[in-house]
């Protein structure tokens, strides 16, 4: 874990500086706020308070760590975007006089920084103005740093649901932002630009799309009220369709260019605006294809919804940017309205076209003349369907029209490409088409595609599409250990799902399928998809969710946090395992773990979360009978068993924790965790810490449960009433073993002992000899203490080597081995009519 995230845990905060005017960064450091790193060439990781300190000439982000976290739908390639008529006539409803009566009402606030009552009053009028355009207009708060602020939003109700965000943020900053930020180009430009496009919009009834119309609050303090209305869409699951954001759209760059646009090529949204831009509004501008991060898409964008930015041409060129100087005055009639033209051209082709199929399908039916063609339906009673077929892309003619969401189409010729798109209609109205598809017609099956595969105890089940062909005998099955292929089935497979249970071996096997008609024609290959098979046979596997720090303490490095694995597993004979590094990854499957006895995940990241690329698969592996050890900071938010503290826990939580609530010690409080009744004490390595914390944790976790099996309890340095001598550590039989703080940090022997006692109620495998024949044993001060009394035994001690250095005969629970360097020893004990056997370490 680096020093970045650890500032985040203190409570510091930082932020995403963006140097547009490439002055670099001395104006901040003599401010006293410190660089952290650089990201890119204009981009900058700081700390320090920022919004005490004047930041007038930089673009600021507050830096929010997150996952993308949806999947955004209608990303399926190119789609058709028709001609509009209707965009040019509702062109002459805008009015420059409307515009520029915002833009001078927003003026006249005098500063519409985000702390002042001003802004306040700023958002009142614009919510009142938005009342008169939407069918619904109203404040929604929020609160930054002990004031309420208030994004405005404005719905007009569509057909659908699914929405279409058109924003800007009303705020504004200067260098004297308490008494004097007018904000005419950043940002009541983009602000009157939504608030246009809305009277406009009022003159539509049922749009199909839903629209919504939102001026964000504290954007100027980094961008506070989109990452809050960002995080409401994603908690409540709203169908957000993409966003369009208004930044600095008045004044006119004197580069030559109109605007920067920012946009997602890859979404439907995207494409739709660039049509637009490109067909129905003259001017000449500049696209890039990157998410910029100084304005309000971005809290949008990083989690993974289409999103298109505006902003004037080098915006950093305009003199009056963060200044008391930035004034009506100084706007472009023709860039107001050009900017204007974009939103309300993009806000018609979504209220008037209705969405189309997000992709298409197309398949040969098995004959050498027909295709089928399939596609998902369109979620509103009344779409139909139009199909268009050609020779090429760019020449389709109309097929047929259907309400179902298949059509099986002949006149083909085999071996030749053809092209297919299909459009939806709506109250006589044909919308967008899909991404064109083509195909060439043959008369042999068409190659499945292997759609999932699932590992399972000592086997592997595999799934693939259906084949549409009439004369389909069924599909073949071929597997390669790493070599050639071998068909697995003597008789074709009649269903879509094949169970190989013959793959118990932990290895990686291969997989691909074909299919096969009457006529005995077998299609090609499917595509390749591999897993391994739960087999909970080979050891240990660590996830690694621990930051890579500088080796100093509270961020130790690669190398000393698998120091410390290796030193606690070979305390408990487990002599190699495995390591998935989550950071380098994306996605952890059951078949990463399936093949091991014990996963283990380390976890020491208070605000970066990434249990959501490995919670699935360990859900997996404890429901086929693997044990899991979980440990770290914040493991319930980092796993989705909690979204904050102190929470109520849902019993069909993704573990099935039956835990009554989680709650989290913020303080430096935690001074370690005890079981009097096992024997157990663990104490935070205070050399691991910072001098500062004086030995102590802090972000520990605590659980409420009648249901579990208490493991540890907190020791509460402060004596805290609500942690001290709570459950901070369980057991869940012989599968889960849940620890609501970081291992690492703990005194090493005292860990290793935590080890041994889990070894010894079975729930660490250890290695035969040692299990059978082993009992527990420590180190103190020469002498090796046992966990039981012998009436007469003889105790030899050996180095690493093999090499005897210590034999004595003794009574009672201990013997003198004499002084031991620092390192790994066995012992063997002839007692009570058994040998026994085992290991342990000298730390000091």
């Amino acid at each position: 874990m680096g020093i970045l995230f650890f500032m985040l845990m203190l409570g510091i905060p930082r932020y995403l500086v963006l140097d547009v005017k490439k002055i670099g960064t001395e104006y901040l450091e003599k401010q006293g706020i410190k660089i952290i790193q650089q990201v890119d060439s204009i981009t900058y990781l700081v700390e320090g308070e920022l919004e005490k300190v004047d930041y007038s000439p930089y673009e600021i982000v507050l830096y929010q760590p997150v996952e993308k976290v949806v999947k955004a739908r209608y990303k399926s390639g190119n789609y058709y975007i028709p001609d509009l008529p209707e965009v040019t006539s509702y062109f002459s409803l805008i009015n420059a006089d409307s515009i520029f009566e915002v833009l001078h009402r927003l003026e006249n606030f005098k500063t519409r920084f985000a702390y002042t009552d001003s802004c306040r009053r700023a958002e009142e009028y614009l919510a009142e103005k938005i009342q008169n355009y939407v069918d619904l207009g109203y404040m929604w708060p929020f609160n930054h740093n002990s004031v309420w602020m208030n994004n405005v939003v404005g719905v007009r109700n569509g057909v659908l649901s699914d929405f279409v965000l058109i924003t800007s943020h009303l705020d504004s900053y200067s260098n004297d932002p308490w008494n004097n930020a007018p904000g005419a180009d950043d940002n009541a430009s983009g602000t009157a630009v939504v608030l246009e496009t809305a009277r406009i919009m009022r003159n539509i009834s049922s749009p199909f799309l839903t629209l919504q119309f939102v001026p964000f609050s504290a954007e100027e303090l980094g961008l506070i009220g989109s990452y809050r209305y960002a995080e409401y869409i994603v908690s409540n699951n709203l169908p957000l369709h993409g966003i369009l954001n208004f930044d600095m759209v008045g004044f006119n760059p004197p580069d030559g260019y109109d605007f920067d646009v920012n946009l997602d090529t890859l979404s439907l949204f995207g494409q739709v605006v660039r049509y637009v831009i490109e067909n129905y509004v003259q001017g000449n501008n500049r696209y890039t294809y990157n998410p910029f991060g100084g304005s309000d898409h971005y809290p949008f964008a990083v989690r993974g919804y289409p999103w298109v930015f505006l902003i004037e041409s080098n915006y950093q060129l305009n003199p009056n940017y963060h200044r008391t100087t930035d004034l009506v005055a100084t706007l472009d009639t023709l860039q107001m309205l050009n900017a204007t033209k974009i939103a309300l051209a993009t806000a018609l082709y979504y209220a008037l076209l209705p969405l189309p199929p997000e992709s298409l399908f197309v398949s040969n039916y098995g004959d050498g003349e027909r295709v089928v063609l399939r596609w998902p339906r369109v979620a509103v009673n009344g779409v139909s369907y139009t199909v268009y077929r050609g020779a090429s892309p760019a020449d389709l003619a109309f097929v047929t029209e259907t309400s179902d969401s298949f059509v099986i189409i002949d006149g083909h010729q085999a071996g030749i490409d053809y092209y297919y798109c299909v459009r939806s209609k709506y109250n006589g109205r044909e919308g967008f088409g899909t991404p064109v598809k083509s195909i060439v017609i043959n008369s042999i099956p068409q190659s499945p595609i292997l759609t999932k595969i699932q590992p399972v105890r000592n086997g592997i089940q595999l799934f693939w599409s259906k084949n549409t062909e009439e004369d389909l005998l069924g599909y073949n099955v071929y597997r390669s250990s790493g070599e050639n292929f071998v068909k697995l089935n003597d008789t074709p497979v009649a269903d879509t799902s094949f169970l190989d249970a013959s793959a118990i071996s932990p290895i990686w096997y291969y997989y691909y399928v074909t299919a096969v008609d009457q006529d005995g024609y077998e299609s090609d290959s499917s595509n390749v998809i591999s897993a391994r098979p739960v087999t909970l046979s080979e050891g240990v596997l660590v996830i690694d969710d621990f930051r890579d720090g500088s080796g100093n303490p509270i961020a130790p490095n690669a190398e000393m946090q698998r120091s410390f694995v290796d030193t606690i597993l070979s305390f408990v004979g487990v002599d190699t395992f495995d390591i998935i590094d989550v950071s380098q990854v994306s996605t952890v499957s059951l078949s990463d773990l399936g093949i091991y006895s014990l996963v283990w995940v380390m976890s020491d990241d208070v605000s970066e979360y990434l249990g959501s690329r490995y919670k699935n698969a360990l859900s997996e592996y404890l429901s086929l009978g693997g044990k899991v050890l979980i440990e770290g900071y914040k493991n319930s938010q980092n796993l989705g068993i909690v979204s904050a503290y102190p929470q109520a826990v849902n019993p069909s939580n993704l573990l099935g924790l039956p835990l009554d609530s989680v709650k989290l010690n913020s303080s430096l409080d935690f001074q370690g965790a005890y079981n009097s009744l096992h024997g157990l004490e663990l104490r935070p390595e205070a050399s691991k810490l910072l001098p500062s914390w004086n030995g102590k944790l802090q972000n520990i976790e605590a659980y409420v449960s009648n249901s579990v099996e208490p493991l540890l309890y907190f020791d509460s340095y402060r004596d805290n009433l609500g942690f001290e001598g709570e459950i901070c550590a369980f057991k869940l039989g012989d599968s889960l073993v849940y620890l609501g703080f970081p291992l690492y940090y703990m005194r090493t022997q005292d860990v290793a002992n935590l080890f041994a006692y889990l070894a010894n109620t079975g729930f660490i495998g250890v290695k035969e000899h040692f299990a059978a024949t082993s009992t527990r044993a420590f180190y103190d001060g020469g002498y090796l203490v046992f966990d039981k009394s012998f009436s007469e035994a003889y105790g030899r001690v050996y180095n690493v080597s093999g090499r005897q250095i210590a034999s004595v005969k003794f009574v009672g629970n201990k013997f003198y081995a004499g002084e031991l360097r620092r390192g790994v020893y066995f012992y063997e004990i002839e007692g009570n009519n058994i040998v026994y056997r085992g290991k342990f370490i000298v730390l000091k």
